[in-house]
């Protein structure tokens, strides 16, 4: 109830909803407290998410499986905690510098052959699935803004076994 309550109050209060007839809207799947979530983005993550569970469950993965699961708006809810979570992060003064979004682009393992980053497979990757280097770079940073978040978030909470045989 308290997740619901939550994304309620971002419908509410950061304007997530149909679009107000701007020209660029037609573009935008949500606005989230004026950050613009684009229909790419929202499109690539739920095919990564359809292909994700067609992977994991095979011939057993329907469509009907992915409406009572539903991808649709799990992927819109990620895009939204995702944009709070670095604009969070930017207010707090979290940095994100170059040389952290390159270190995390060289240990993704497809960028790699033989252990090591090759950077002509980077970028043959990236035009494969029609990805600008510049957009995957952007959205590598907001992952890392995102994940240092949840780390400062997370960092002093302590769950013991009593608790998770309490809940």
């Amino acid at each position: 109830l308290l997740v619901f309550a939550a994304i309620i109050l971002v419908f509410v209060f950061w304007g997530v909803g149909p679009n107000k007839g701007d020209k660029n809207d037609a573009m935008v799947v949500a606005t989230v407290d004026g950050e613009q979530i684009s229909v790419r983005d929202y499109a690539e993550l739920y095919k990564r998410e359809v292909e994700y569970y067609k992977n994991t469950f095979k011939d057993q993965f329907t469509e009907d499986m992915a409406k009572k699961m539903n991808l649709r708006q799990m992927a819109l809810d990620v895009l939204i905690n995702r944009t709070l979570a670095v604009k969070q992060a930017r207010a707090e003064g979290i940095k994100v510098a170059e040389k952290d979004i390159q270190g995390a682009i060289q240990a993704i393992p497809v960028f790699s052959k033989d252990g090591v980053f090759e950077k002509e497979l980077y970028f043959n990757v990236l035009k494969a699935n029609r990805i600008k280097p510049a957009d995957f770079e952007k959205n590598v940073e907001g992952d890392l803004y995102a994940g240092k978040m949840r780390d400062m978030v997370v960092k002093d909470i302590n769950v013991t076994d009593q608790d998770v045989k309490d809940a």
